[in-house]
């Protein structure tokens, strides 16, 4: 009998940290967890259990174990970057609208979960134009 002899070189594995951004949404300073996976914001019922009353729709949520299937209410909130250089309000921000099922994250880490499709969408760069028939009308996209 001939020995086997195999070899299997280690896997490199890539792990890549948690992004974090700060955000306003409805005017209150939260935490968000940026995720690539998610499919719709989700928002903390810690934070945001006042807002359940006018919810526009129910969800069912898969993603809080296997075979755990949660029901949350859906409710449209506004939100926007916070400018971590800057100390104020975030008015200079862009403000987007969104509909965010409001559950228990079970986490006091983060507030909010975006997806990266909104995480772009709110630090794309405005885009303004200026346009002139008679009179001088300013426009931001």
């Amino acid at each position: 009998m001939k020995s086997v002899t195999t070899y299997s070189p280690c896997p490199q594995i890539r792990v890549f940290p948690l992004q974090y951004l700060e955000v306003s949404i409805e005017g209150n300073k939260c935490t968000a967890l940026t995720d690539s996976g998610c499919q719709i914001p989700i928002a903390s019922n810690r934070l945001f259990d006042w807002c359940t009353e006018a919810a526009v729709g129910r969800v069912n949520l898969h993603c809080f174990g296997q075979d755990h299937v949660a029901q949350a209410p859906l409710v449209n909130l506004m939100v926007k970057m916070c400018d971590p250089a800057s100390e104020s309000e975030c008015n200079d921000m862009l403000e987007i609208p969104l509909v965010c099922a409001v559950t228990d994250l079970g986490s006091v880490d983060y507030d909010v979960i975006l997806p990266a499709a909104v995480v772009s969408a709110l630090q794309a760069p405005a885009v303004s134009a200026v346009l002139s028939v008679g009179a001088q009308v300013m426009l931001t996209l």
